[in-house]
């Protein structure tokens, strides 16, 4: 309470109005603009269609499609579009990251929807191209986790453009939420060599 504010009457029907009345149309504008937020998000993934190229290398691998579009995904062996993107794995690599549930740390499916292919960010993924090879690395047993991921048609190139390494306890921390990749690359955790502008690139479409 001000000095000024002592010298007015006390009304009990303004504290009403500021402390209770205006509260609950303010929850309500609050719930009103959740859901205008909730709708716009589920329009973005109701109207994204792409497909996903997956080639997995080695004895008992082969070639998958992953066809998003009516907010529903279906794995196929053919594509209903030319691939926004192919990733590339060895089939031994690929084994180890299904039995650690990581496959889906692809990049495409976080918590909470994070990385998922919306219409918006499918525009935006579209108009990369180049090669991102990440590499996880002190899994349990010392080796590496490498997967190639390709953006546009065509095959990937020789060598990856960009290379992003990680150790496996920051990937899952990355995977599950707990970890904010801008500040893990701050920080160290994210060790970038290459073209620095494609990473910048494919991490802004993502967000």
């Amino acid at each position: 309470m001000t000095p000024d504010d002592a010298d007015k009457p006390f009304r009990p029907e303004e504290v009403l109005t500021r402390q209770v009345v205006n509260r609950v149309s303010e929850r309500v504008a609050q719930l009103r603009a959740r859901i205008e937020s909730l709708q716009r998000d589920l329009r973005d993934h109701l109207e994204a269609r792409a497909t996903l190229r997956i080639v997995l290398e080695g004895d008992g691998g082969g070639e998958w499609y992953v066809n998003v579009e009516g907010g529903a995904a279906t794995l196929a062996n053919a594509a209903a579009a030319p691939p926004l993107l192919t990733v590339y794995q060895k089939l031994d690599d690929f084994r180890l990251a299904a039995a650690a549930g990581a496959v889906g740390g692809l990049g495409f499916g976080g918590p909470a929807g994070q990385g998922a292919l919306t219409r918006s960010r499918i525009e935006r993924l579209q108009a990369i191209r180049g090669t991102l090879e990440i590499k996880v690395t002190d899994l349990p047993d010392g080796k590496e986790l490498p997967v190639t991921i390709h953006f546009g048609s065509g095959e990937r190139d020789a060598q990856p453009q960009t290379v992003i390494a990680l150790k496996a306890e920051d990937a899952e921390r990355l995977r599950k939420g707990e970890l904010n990749p801008q500040m893990a690359f701050l920080q160290g955790r994210i060790r970038m060599t290459g073209d620095a502008a494609l990473a910048m690139q494919i991490g802004m479409a993502m967000m």
